[in-house]
């Protein structure tokens, strides 16, 4: 799951209306490019040497997220039109411009390794570090973006299957059948399990077992109708701004010793006739974890309930903003591991940038402070 961050009163709009020698240093400089270098680098003198400067081509590939770039062939096209943004991205006046291939194997390096998740979690804690990050709520939230694979046209065969037999099961059909789907359930791949036998799985193994592969997918538009797409999830957790108001809850209370949610009758019972009758429950309780989706704490519906779901905008925001400007949904490679890639370098430049912006306007409240 991917952290970002929040606009600020010097906000990111602000940094990229700087000039671009001070916006690529400021942003650049809260990336570790000597970590990556290292990582991708050549690891033996043995072999054909390296002509290329990997690490203009490692500035460069950051560039073109933050000036909109997209695609490797307008980079190029860009390198070779400019000189100065060649100088910009670290290039040398005696260095040719990488091609295509050569950006393809860079990609191809940065999939094979992690430190593009390392990079971004060293960004994070610096903003944390810094003071930056000082959020109380957090925003979580999945959006989709398209991917460039096409979907698979093969139909599944259909096997042979028994009729099933009519009428109840006996006692020792009933048990194996429990057995199997016992079995079933426990093979199956961890994020295809219920939400229930993923609660107490370690982060690591999530994370390293985070399905990357391109589905199909649906979700329903504001007219209520289904939209289908092809591509990946991602997910964010995005910081929030929380409400020191205390609101009365439509529903009774909330028992988190049981987990379970405990409902009254409303006002209006009374007055009914048949609130003495026997036919009416005073008190309903229901537990969270008979459907972690539909029952919630505080409870669906109610006034602190609306507050939270209202912080949760801040991702739609940072969802649209992602795809919009940062080119989220512009995914120019195949297969999933090479898509990571992208969604990587777009939520490690948001947050460089984020970072750098918070930077700037430290310093400039420091000369405010001394003025």
């Amino acid at each position: 799951m991917t952290i970002i961050r929040q606009p600020s009163l010097f906000g990111i709009q602000e940094l990229y209306d700087m000039e671009p020698t001070q916006k690529y240093e400021a942003i650049i400089s809260a990336i570790d490019l000597d970590r990556i270098y290292h990582a991708i680098n050549k690891k033996s003198r043995l072999g054909a040497p390296v002509e290329l400067n990997y690490a203009g081509m490692i500035i460069s590939f950051f560039i073109r997220y933050i000036e909109r770039i997209p695609t490797i062939k307008d980079l190029i096209k860009r390198l070779n039109d400019d000189f100065i943004f060649k100088m910009n991205c670290g290039f040398l006046v005696s260095d040719s411009t990488p091609s295509e291939a050569a950006y393809s194997r860079l990609v191809t390096k940065l999939s094979e390794s992690d430190i593009l998740e390392k990079s971004f979690e060293s960004v994070t804690l610096a903003a944390v570090t810094e003071g930056f990050i000082v959020d109380e709520v957090i925003a979580i939230d999945a959006t989709h973006f398209e991917a460039r694979d096409k979907a698979s046209a093969k139909k599944e065969e259909k096997s042979e299957t028994t009729p099933k037999k009519r009428g109840r099961k006996s006692k020792e059909e009933r048990e194996q059948y429990l057995k199997d789907q016992a079995e079933k359930e426990a093979n199956l791949p961890l994020y295809e399990k219920k939400i229930e036998a993923q609660l107490d799985v370690p982060l690591d193994i999530l994370r390293a077992e985070v399905p990357i592969a391109p589905k199909w997918g649906v979700k329903k538009n504001a007219d209520g109708k289904n939209e289908y797409w092809f591509g990946y999830k991602g997910h964010l957790a995005v910081g929030a701004p929380t409400c020191l108001r205390e609101h009365s809850y439509k529903y009774d209370s909330f028992d988190p010793k049981y987990e379970t949610l405990k409902y009254t009758r409303p006002k209006e019972c009374s007055d009914c006739p048949l609130a003495n009758e026997g036919i009416c429950q005073k008190v309903y309780k229901i537990k969270i974890t008979t459907d972690l989706r539909r029952y919630t704490a505080p409870a669906r519906g109610s006034k602190a309930w609306k507050n939270i779901f209202k912080q949760r905008t801040a991702v739609e925001r940072v969802n649209a903003y992602l795809k919009e400007f940062y080119q989220l949904n512009n995914v120019r490679y195949r297969t999933g591991k090479r898509a990571k890639v992208h969604f990587d370098m777009v939520a490690l430049i948001y947050n460089a940038s984020k970072l750098a912006a918070d930077r700037i306007q430290a310093e400039l409240i420091q000369q405010q402070q001394a003025a």
